[in-house]
Parts: structure tokens; sequence; C-alpha cells
């Protein structure tokens, strides 16, 4: 296990003094898989994925279709995106989290839930050195990140 450990740097407290039990051998192996079935599940992946998408998303196509229209925004240089990604607070920002600087027009259709723009935006800004807008600048300020 100290092997495996070097090289994955991944060990759960309660994997510690239990590496014998098959607990732990089962865990592990749902997240380190042999290759064998790693290239049967690439193989039969394009069998299976049409087929799930057929019988069991087919009654949620119209919603799905939906969200990519109402979400799709074109960025010169980088082409469609989804515009939660471009982490605009005013448009799908939450007023519990941003203090009230998300639009006063925006429903719950449009909220991300839970704050996670504002989530993503300052776990961005704490973890990433890149340039951001004057718009999100100031308001990661108002946090004091």
């Amino acid at each position: 296990m100290i092997e495996i450990l070097a090289d994955t740097h991944y060990q759960p407290e309660h994997w510690r003094d239990h590496a014998h039990t098959s607990q732990v051998r089962n865990e592990f192996g749902q997240l380190f898989q042999f290759k064998a079935i790693f290239l049967l599940e690439e193989l039969l992946s394009p069998i299976m994925c049409p087929l799930i998408l057929i019988f069991s998303v087919r009654h949620k196509s119209l919603e799905i279709v939906d969200f990519f229209r109402n979400f799709t925004v074109e960025v010169l240089g980088a082409g469609d995106v989804c515009s939660f990604a471009q982490l605009d607070i005013r448009k799908h920002g939450n007023k519990k989290w941003s203090g009230g600087t998300s639009n006063e027009n925006n429903n719950s259709y449009q909220q991300a839930e839970h704050g996670k723009t504002e989530l993503s935006l300052m776990h961005f800004a704490v973890s990433i050195s890149f340039e951001i807008c004057a718009n999100k600048l100031s308001t990661i300020s108002r946090y004091g990140v």
C-alpha cells in the first residue's frame, strides 16, 4: 500500500491499517480499473451511449435543447460557449450570495443554484492568476480576496 500511495498520492483515512481487507480492495478496484475492463468499456460505449440516450433521456430532450438555446452565447475567439462559463454574476448570480449585484430581472431559471457562480468566481480568483475583467474584479474585491 505504501508503494501505491507513493504513486497515487491518495489514501482515505479509513484505508489505514485496513489495506488487507476486501472493502479496501473493492474501493481501490473502483478507482483504478484493470486495463482489460477499461478497454471493454471504451469499445462498448459507442454502442451503449446512443441506446441510453434514446431510451432514458428521450423524455428530457426538449429541456436539454431549451437549455442549449437559452444559455449558449458566442464569444469572440472561442466560439459558442455556455453563458455560465463566463462567470457573469449580474446575469447568473444569486442575490443572497452576491450582495445584490445580480440583475433584478433574474428569475430562478437563470440563476445558478446555491451560489455556484459566485463560488466558482472566488475559486478562480484565488487559484489562478489570470487577469480578470474589471466588473468581476470589483465583485471579488468586496469579498476581500
